[in-house]
């Protein structure tokens, strides 16, 4: 009896142990944790961090090697991995998710990568098919030679199965290695519906086609890219694109989706530009007529205080000017700044290597962005024209997501995993915690406290690295987080609810609400200058279309306001005076557009193209 007794408490103990090693992997999960989400938003979480480490972040479940994608990788070369950095980034894409073509129909989906790590693409790196329905001929295509920060495009010829229905085929960028097929960053997929083929269709649905009037004719006779997913469907956040998904030409809007007659700016859109009387005024200036020549007049013209000029002295008229990235020839991104008044736009950076990013200093004198030139990462600083840039950072490793202190004093941002900060003259660099970042640190209106992403949760931090705290502690991913004008609230995104969400709490992380809760993904919020109200991005279902447009609530959530952006409108930003904001746009099947819109849904105007959509939101400065 005792030796069972003894064995009875041996086995007790042990079954414990083991439910304890749960809970310890349950802990190392992090967001996944108490939560089992579907495949498909895990991947999207995990591509959020992946991005901002700059690092290959696994597949959250057990990895597979899919029947004939392991033969054609092993095929080739391997990758030399071992002394560098894979980062995988992906940005945009070709056919837009569930649309239909007819059974047995081919098509080509192409998608783009940028190279976010230290690794050269080359030879031993292939996009591998991984799941769902292969629909292609191949397992795994190659990936072009892309250098560190360049952007690889990649096409796959793929044809639609002979069963109807809606069908994926998933796909991932990976390096052949010595121990196999290693893969890294987000999944991509190219979802379409097969539809059954009628007599009266060619092999290839274009806009041309229409309704026959024999009786073959069928619904499937409106095989154009402007169908879309059937409002039965409730995306989750990986049905939908993901925050750098920009739709292509295939997802032309429908004469519905026509914009406004505005679309080029009006002389009543910005002001004109009039000289700054305060540059020429001399008020201290004796009654001497101006004319006279004589010494005596030099000692009343001397500065004083009062004629000092002051910031608003230097700044161009209601400081109607965007900053943003263009893609120009050859792929390389450059830093530009776009003039409301219709003048030629400003070159602020004009170099071979990667630059993006760009944030104005408050008070608009200085510029700050991310650049290449380095041989990595690295934060710059330049005046408002472009002159005078420097490397603030000076860091062997990858400095990126940065953020102005309301002062303009000092710049955060993220290095290795770390939440950093650094004067505006490079001095004083001081690392104050770990983050996973995948948006900038949201700094207090009082430059106190800084607010950043923290393993998937959001965390605050004093400036000087004191007085740390989790505000969320979810299982879901937090991300995104803006301090409201007052300082009072955050406005943040949250996975919680399955899928994208605009959420709001105090400041000490109490009071959480829902401020969207719609079945559609509701990101990139951004608070109006007054704190009133929340301008953001959503793929709404619109006349029987989901479409990614701008809209505007309460910041309570009331008064939700859609505003006529034509569909494919992502990442809005206010502009100082609250009238009006500023997005990026596929607008009228052009891609990458800069575009505004008055509140009112006046006066839109696209003001630049071959943006870069998946930086940051344009950049007003103030």
């Amino acid at each position: 009896m005792k030796v069972r007794s003894l064995l009875a408490i041996l086995l007790s103990l042990l079954a414990a142990a083991a439910l304890a090693g749960c809970d310890t992997l349950s802990g190392s999960l992090g967001i996944f944790a108490t939560r089992t989400p579907i495949p498909d938003a895990v991947a999207t979480q995990a591509a959020i961090i992946a991005a901002a480490r700059g690092t290959a972040t696994p597949w959250p479940t057990t990895a597979r090697d899919p029947e004939g994608a392991a033969e054609s990788a092993e095929a080739g070369p391997t990758a030399d991995a071992a002394s560098c950095r894979v980062g995988v980034t992906f940005l945009d894409e070709t056919i837009a998710d569930n649309t239909r073509f007819a059974t047995g129909e081919r098509f080509t989906k192409t998608w783009r990568f940028r190279n976010t790590g230290t690794c050269p693409w080359g030879e031993g790196y292939v996009l591998a098919f991984q799941d769902g329905v292969q629909m292609a001929d191949v397992a795994a295509v190659g990936v072009p030679p892309t250098a560190p920060g360049e952007v690889a495009t990649i096409s796959i010829e793929l044809a639609a199965p002979d069963l109807a229905g809606t069908h994926r085929s998933v796909w991932q960028v990976c390096a052949r290695t010595d121990e196999g097929l290693t893969c890294h960053g987000t999944r991509v997929w190219a979802q379409i519906i097969a539809v059954p083929a009628t007599a009266t269709q060619g092999p290839t649905p274009t806009p041309s086609v229409t309704p026959s009037p024999m009786p073959s004719a069928t619904p499937t006779v409106s095989l154009t890219p402007s169908v879309t997913p059937t409002p039965s469907r409730t995306p989750t956040p990986s049905e939908t694109p993901t925050p750098s998904l920009t739709p292509t030409p295939s997802e032309t809007p429908t004469p519905s989706l026509t914009p406004t007659p505005s679309l080029t700016p009006t002389p009543s859109e910005t002001p004109t530009p009039s000289p700054t009387p305060t540059l020429t005024e001399t008020p201290t200036a004796t009654p001497t007529e101006p004319p006279s020549p004589t010494p005596t007049l030099t000692p009343t013209h001397t500065p004083t205080p009062s004629i000092t000029p002051t910031p608003t002295a230097t700044r161009p008229p209601d400081y109607r000017q965007l900053a943003y990235v263009v893609t120009e020839s050859g792929a390389n991104q450059e830093v530009r700044v776009a003039q409301l008044d219709g003048a030629a736009e400003i070159r602020i950076t004009d170099h071979a290597a990667y630059d993006a990013w760009p944030i104005w200093q408050p008070g608009g004198e200085m510029l700050a962005w991310v650049s290449r030139r380095d041989g990595n990462l690295e934060i710059y600083v330049a005046n408002a024209d472009g002159s005078g840039a420097r490397n603030v950072t000076r860091n062997p490793a990858d400095d990126a997501w940065p953020s102005w202190s309301p002062d303009g004093a000092r710049l955060a941002f993220a290095a290795e995993g770390q939440l950093c900060t650094v004067g505006v003259d490079g001095r004083g660099r001081a690392c104050i915690a770990e983050t996973t970042m995948s948006a900038p640190a949201a700094w207090s209106p009082d430059g106190s406290r800084l607010v950043y992403e923290c393993d998937g949760d959001l965390c605050v931090i004093g400036a000087d690295g004191q007085g740390q705290a989790n505000l969320t502690a979810e299982p879901a991913l937090d991300f995104w987080p803006l301090w409201s004008p007052d300082g009072a609230r955050l406005a943040f995104v949250s996975g919680r609810d399955r899928n994208w969400e605009i959420y709001t709490m105090r400041a000490d992380g109490s009071r959480v609400r829902n401020l969207t809760a719609s079945p559609s993904d509701d990101r990139w919020p951004a608070w109006s200058p007054d704190g009133r109200r929340l301008a953001f991005a959503s793929n709404r279902t619109v006349d029987g279309a989901a479409r990614w447009d701008i809209y505007v609530m309460d910041a309570d959530g009331g008064d939700l306001l859609r505003l006529p952006t034509g569909g494919y409108a992502r990442k809005p930003s206010w502009s100082p005076d609250g009238e009006t904001l500023a997005f990026f746009s596929d607008h009228d099947g052009v891609l990458g557009q800069l575009c505004t819109i008055n509140l009112d849904g006046s006066k839109m105007a696209c003001l630049a193209s071959g943006v870069e959509t998946g930086d940051l939101p344009p950049a007003w400065r103030k």
